[in-house]
């Protein structure tokens, strides 16, 4: 019996659009502050989805801080 690989796991689960956010946040703004709006979703859709990838991985992938959210040094555990 195959015991399932984690890595296979998580690209299961990830979706195009959390992929978008991630690309468009961190890449082109360095922020997700302004990707929502550039993807045509809600700051709220887009705060759920990053807590949905967060809670797969059991990492926070983002730093809260008042200009909005942003990458994390080193992903911490939640």
């Amino acid at each position: 019996m195959n015991t399932p690989n984690p890595i296979s796991q998580l690209l299961n689960r990830l979706r195009i659009r959390q992929v978008a956010l991630i690309n468009v946040g961190c890449g082109v703004h360095g922020t997700l502050r302004k990707a929502p709006a550039e993807l045509g979703m809600t700051q709220l859709a887009a705060a759920k989805m990053i807590q949905a990838l967060e809670s797969a991985l059991g990492q926070r992938l983002f730093e809260r801080v008042g200009a909005g959210p942003r990458a994390a040094r080193s992903p911490t555990p939640r």
